[in-house]
């Protein structure tokens, strides 16, 4: 496996402890009824390596759920105990779920992108496809929590994420495996169409991530800091 250096410029980015920090994004039209087709991209920053046998629970990058029954959520995240990298959909009860082939991450920037639809679910992890389902649907309209970043929540919150997340984008579209492919490798990002929430975290004071897309998602910081350590390079696993 070869490695290379991807240069990552940023501004400043939120930390997380692993222990009570998060951001909400209150409900709204979109996070109500989740698109037909759609996708949620971020990068993230491990400060230590992720492999087979650790502890098992989980760092969650994101969530949108609800707290009935039948379950329906939308959620990722990187599981410490088996090393992998998981997109998950509940759709009335049934789980649909991804999994990264690839099972050690060593500290480092990974961009992420999640996309589900009529061409299936799929996760790409810097800029390469890793893990794939045929599932075309979306999790059911009306699920009744926010949509949080860095942590799971259906009815409690748990699996806390440890690391930096950075530039988390929201589209009512899947991107396209180019799309995917050259915001990492290249960070032109030349079609937003279809954004529905961006939050670049460049803010680097205050408790609010504000929603640049201009559709006003604003979130809500809870515990997480912003960072000024700034990490200006990103290990790439192809």
């Amino acid at each position: 496996m070869a490695t290379r250096i991807q240069v990552r410029e940023m501004t400043s980015n939120l930390s997380f402890d692993g222990t009570d920090d998060y951001v909400t994004v209150s409900t709204n039209n979109f996070l109500d009824t989740v698109p037909d087709n759609g996708s949620v991209e971020l990068w993230f920053y491990l400060p230590n390596q992720v492999a087979p046998g650790g502890p098992d629970d989980a760092f969650s990058f994101f969530t949108k759920s609800n707290v009935s029954s039948p379950v329906n959520l939308i959620r990722a995240y990187i599981h410490r105990n088996t090393g992998s990298i998981y997109f998950q959909i509940y759709y009335n009860d049934t789980q649909y779920r991804p999994q990264s082939t690839q099972t050690t991450f060593p500290a480092g920037w990974y961009h992420y992108v999640a996309t589900w639809g009529s061409a299936g679910m799929k996760q790409y992890i810097n800029g390469a496809v890793e893990g794939t389902n045929a599932f075309t649907g979306k999790p059911a309209d009306g699920s009744s929590k926010d949509f949080v970043i860095g942590v799971y929540n259906y009815g409690t919150l748990n699996g806390y994420y440890n690391g930096f997340i950075d530039e988390v984008r929201i589209y009512n579209r899947a991107l396209s495996a180019e799309e995917a492919t050259q915001h990492y490798f290249n960070g032109v990002y030349s079609n937003e169409s279809g954004l529905v929430g961006k939050w670049l975290m460049d803010e680097n004071s205050g408790g609010t991530a504000y929603d640049t897309s201009g559709n006003a998602n604003d979130g809500t910081i809870s515990g997480a800091a912003w960072s000024t350590n700034i990490f200006s390079k990103a290990r790439v696993s192809i």
